[in-house]
């Protein structure tokens, strides 16, 4: 967590300087201050990523195979709330309910399974994989996927 005197290090100015800032030029106060609640929350969101990946880890039972999780990372819908992970699947894939029906309910009743926040690092991995620049391949899928996958 960014402090004062790490502001007072990192800009080179006096604490004098920056209490006098406050009242003299209050828009860089407000902007340097922005900086360090945006530095706090980085800080807040890299310690839950660790976490989570820890509870991924440990906990995630494998359920899916690589054609579900290809399947569903085919699937393209936005992901507005994790709690609606399996609504926004099966809404994706209606007009394909004629002809792969027990596939997708076989995917859906796993995904309507996952606790909240494994749908939530279900969610977040499907994010970053549609966000990714590279090809998507079998071995990178089963990577990212590792603690969803039967392998």
């Amino acid at each position: 967590m960014i402090q004062i005197k790490d502001i007072v290090n990192k800009f080179e100015v006096s604490r004098a300087t920056l209490r006098n800032w406050k009242k003299s030029k209050p828009n860089l106060y407000a902007y340097l201050f922005s900086y360090k609640k945006e530095s706090d929350n980085a800080d807040k969101l890299r310690e839950i990523n660790i976490v989570l990946e820890k509870y991924a880890k440990e906990s995630i039972k494998p359920l899916f195979t690589y054609e579900e999780i290809f399947y569903i990372y085919g699937k393209i819908f936005e992901l507005q709330d994790t709690k609606d992970i399996e609504k926004l699947f099966v809404e994706s894939c209606a007009e394909d309910m004629n002809k792969d029906f027990e596939f997708i309910i076989t995917i859906y009743n796993k995904i309507k399974n996952l606790n909240i926040v494994e749908k939530y690092i279900l969610s977040q991995r499907l994010k970053k994989l549609k966000e990714t620049k590279e090809k998507i391949t079998k071995e990178y899928i089963i990577h990212n996927f590792r603690e969803f996958l039967k392998i």
